[in-house]
């Protein structure tokens, strides 16, 4: 089993990332969160359509259903960048409902997500709720990224509905990351598609994963670039003991979860045994990973770090606002525990 990315899942990732570095420069996520000031979505029709051409919303739908017919691996090679430019909008969503349209048969459906003239937000039961997921969607549920979608992707372990977002009754915005809000709705409406496919879930969970490796990632550069010039008495800070030890813990924390959660990847792509442990496994790691690192990179800017308006925000608060999608801590550590033959 390989766990280094191939030459064209490298130029894929490189080529997504000069695309992301001009469509969504820091300082228009910086923009967007501004008390008291209203903004448009940033996930714009220009944005959404120069992800739908570079293939993102195609890449784990099967070519007979107009995709790329690549596996999930590929697929972390492209959350793992939008992670890394903490991208906007509902990708993972709109990635899982073009898979989910495409194994139901409805190939008019995927066609409009692959494509980009459809767009999904993620829904999720709130914890301590049971949720009704079938061919009625009943509960309260919170929803990510729901401000430019035209549907909702509604997950609860094996069963995937499909609903449409009009008219949704919210009753909350957590707003703690106004680039990605997670809208917290009551529904009661029957779904337009429904169906029982734990791959789902799991593949959401394991590119969840790669979103978080991205963040974990993009923290430690941007405490890398920061020690190399930030100067306390006569020199560099990043020249301290304290300060480069951080960064190792960092860097490690990065690099295992990156190659955890490829080889969850892997694990999905090629049949392995115990792949709901494997995906499981990742998130955890990939998940403490961008909260550890955010926190990190806040300490290592020091005083300027604790202020809304520098970039280590960014990454702490995305994290935040994505931490218990696809499950929490907890539920993803029972799923591990449950786990009959791991290795």
């Amino acid at each position: 089993m390989d766990m280094l990315f191939t030459a064209e899942q490298e130029a894929m990732a490189a080529s997504l990332a000069r695309f992301l570095t001009t469509v969504l420069p820091r300082a228009a996520l910086h923009a967007a969160d501004r008390p008291g000031q209203i903004f448009d979505s940033l996930a714009t029709e220009h944005y959404w359509s120069g992800l739908a051409q570079m293939g993102v919303f195609a890449l784990g739908v099967a070519e007979g259903a107009g995709g790329a017919g690549l596996g999930v691996a590929d697929q972390v090679a492209a959350f793992r960048e939008l992670g890394r430019h903490v991208a906007v909008g509902p990708v993972l969503g709109t990635v899982l409902a073009a898979q989910a349209a495409a194994g139901a048969g409805d190939h008019a459906l995927c066609e409009s997500f692959v494509e980009g003239g459809a767009r999904a937000a993620i829904a999720f039961g709130q914890s301590g709720t049971e949720p009704e997921v079938g061919s009625r969607i009943v509960g309260s549920f919170r929803v990510h990224d729901l401000e430019t979608a035209d549907h909702i992707l509604v997950l609860d372990g094996e069963a995937v509905a499909l609903i449409p977002a009009e008219g949704l009754e919210v009753s909350a915005v957590d707003a703690v990351d106004p680039t990605a809000p997670v809208t917290i709705a009551e529904i009661d409406r029957p779904s337009s598609l429904v169906r029982i496919d734990a791959g789902v879930w799991r593949r959401g969970t394991v590119l969840q994963a790669a979103t978080f490796c991205g963040l974990a990632e993009a923290a430690l550069a941007n405490s890398a670039d920061y020690v190399k010039t930030r100067e306390q008495f006569g020199k560099p800070i990043g020249a301290f003991q304290a300060v480069k030890h951080r960064c190792a813990e960092m860097a490690v924390r990065a690099e295992a979860a990156f190659f955890q959660t490829v080889y969850a990847a892997l694990v999905e792509d090629e049949g392995h045994a115990e792949p709901d442990f494997h995906a499981a496994a990742a998130l955890v790691v990939a998940r403490d990973a961008a909260r550890l690192n955010a926190a990190d990179n806040i300490q290592n800017h020091g005083g300027m770090g604790f202020t809304a308006e520098a970039d280590p925000h960014l990454f702490a608060r995305r994290q935040i606002a994505q931490n218990n999608a696809f499950g929490s801590r907890r539920y993803q550590l029972e799923v591990v525990a449950r786990a009959e033959n791991p290795l």
